[in-house]
């Protein structure tokens, strides 16, 4: 089989993938793409048990896995990297999917001992087919937009996070160890749901479902999109890329002032 065949530049078959915020929205989009497309297991990570259940159920190949946790919590994410080193010996793909709009980072601190720990799962991650692990961060294009759309506080956290994907590339370099970053606009999720798109009667995910003021290509982004994105990220297809962010949009941002 020739090395460009497809399955060989965007296979993900035999992977081992965690997913936080996993239970629904663009998490669940990418762990069923995985579960479809031959890998060996998907572990979503979240806090409500039966929305976990009810997402690992939706796999057609049964390798969704659902693991109740607390991304904010040290101990939590220690716990779970252990359990999976323990049943897998690896993991190729660490994708950190939590997120929510509306929280006001200018009332909330973390504590000293809740700093960033995607390092717990640093030496669990290796390869186990022929590109190297990655991380993959989701962001938002509310970090490259001056508009101020989604609320200043949270714009500002995704400008953070676009820039934490570029420090987290440097500082996992060492380690061969990928980081990227996607920065969604509007996807249909539990997140977008109050959003007037999603509301007015009209399907937004249908091509003239949006106005093109909101996205030229005149509707929002669905499942696949994203778990084509997030696919080429974790496959020999993308496997270059490190310290990117790729912005499945619609072209959006092209409607407003940005720094993309």
């Amino acid at each position: 089989m020739s090395n460009l065949d497809i399955s060989n530049l965007f296979g993900v078959k035999g992977m081992v993938v965690v997913i936080t915020g996993g239970g629904s929205g663009l998490g669940l989009y990418v762990a069923k793409a995985l579960d479809a497309n031959g890998a060996k297991a998907v572990y979503i990570i979240g806090r409500r048990e039966e929305t976990l259940k009810k997402a690992a159920a939706q796999g057609v190949n049964g390798t969704i896995i659902p693991i109740v946790g607390d991304v904010t919590s040290k101990d939590s994410l220690s716990s779970i990297a252990e359990r999976i080193q323990k049943e897998q010996g690896f993991i190729n793909v660490l994708f950190a999917n939590s997120g929510i709009i509306g929280v006001d980072i200018s009332k909330t601190s973390l504590p000293k001992d809740r700093k960033p720990t995607i390092k717990e799962f640093k030496d669990a991650m290796r390869g186990n087919v022929e590109q190297k692990s990655n991380i993959i961060v989701t962001s938002s294009i509310a970090g490259f937009s001056r508009a101020i759309a989604a609320g200043v506080s949270y714009s500002a956290s995704k400008a953070g996070t676009n820039h934490l994907v570029k420090m987290l590339a440097t500082y996992f370099g060492d380690y061969k160890i990928r980081v990227n970053g996607i920065a969604p606009g509007m996807f249909p999720s539990e997140m977008t749901a109050e959003q007037k798109p999603f509301m007015d009667g009209n399907d937004p995910t249908k091509e003239g479902g949006l106005p093109k003021s909101i996205a030229p290509l005149e509707r929002s982004g669905v499942e696949e999109d994203m778990a084509g994105t997030a696919l080429y990220l974790m496959s020999r297809g993308g496997a270059y890329l490190d310290g990117c962010i790729i912005v499945p949009d619609g072209g959006r941002l092209g409607n407003f002032p940005s720094t993309y």
